[in-house]
């Protein structure tokens, strides 16, 4: 009994089958090359959990953001972001003993000598840490410089707006901001509305940042911010003397 047509074409399409479940379901695929392997890729990533905690507290969605976070942190133990992210949502959650515990884990693995702590990013991570654990000075020098090292490899040399996009002048505000540096911190926040900054990718994180709590207390950060067409706190949260009259709020 030979092979017959229809053999080769069920054979044909079985070996067709075959290759369409491994490409969708075990062939490592370039996104770079293959854009629509993002959408079979069911493996998280850690960019990708980073924006799922930052889209859960931009809603204020604070308990969301501390269980996607503690995923994170079970996913990704090795990587300094999971944690940074645990404490900032136990942070914002207002459970300051848990935040405290995964500042000073931060800390102590910076300083471990299993992560680098003297370049940017990390050094970021371990400014942070230190200043919720051991207090402002040494922190905001740390963000000081890290605005300086930032303003330098960022110019494109378009002096106009001092060599700065608006995305530029956004993340100066607020290392500028963290590192005390307030007026200069409005100044770039000012330089990052008016080239347009906003927009729907930034959406609302610009009023929930805490990079940018510093500068909350200034009304006219939040003029400013209302360019940008997000809702504006109400006054009950804008007003200081609002704020201050209901026991204020936990706060860098």
């Amino acid at each position: 009994m030979g092979i017959k047509v229809r053999h080769v074409v069920w054979i044909s399409a079985a070996l067709s089958m075959g290759a369409f479940i491994y490409v969708v379901t075990l062939e490592p695929m370039d996104e770079q090359r293959h854009p629509r392997a993002a959408a079979f890729d069911r493996n998280p990533t850690i960019r990708g959990m980073m924006s799922n905690v930052i889209a859960a507290l931009t809603s204020e969605q604070h308990d969301n953001a501390v269980s996607k976070s503690q995923e994170m942190v079970g996913l990704f133990p090795k990587d300094i972001r999971s944690y940074f992210y645990l404490a900032i949502a136990h942070r914002q959650a207002g459970h300051a003993a848990e935040a405290e515990k995964i500042w000073t884990q931060m800390v102590n693995l910076l300083e471990s000598g299993d992560e680098s702590v003297g370049t940017d990013p990390n050094l970021y991570y371990y400014a942070w840490a230190l200043r919720e654990t051991e207090g402002l000075e040494t922190s905001q020098q740390l963000f000081s410089q890290l605005a300086d090292q930032y303003a330098r490899a960022s110019k494109d040399g378009d002096d106009r707006w001092g060599g700065h996009g608006a995305g530029d002048h956004y993340n100066l505000a607020c290392y500028r901001a963290m590192g005390g540096e307030i007026d200069r911190a409005m100044e770039h926040w000012a330089f990052a509305v008016e080239l347009g900054y906003g927009g729907d990718e930034q959406g609302r994180w610009w009023i929930v940042d805490p990079d940018l709590e510093p500068l909350h207390e200034i009304d006219a950060f939040w003029v400013l911010g209302a360019q940008i067409g997000a809702p504006v706190r109400d006054q009950a949260e804008t007003d200081p003397g609002a704020e201050a009259a209901q026991g204020g709020s936990e706060g860098g």
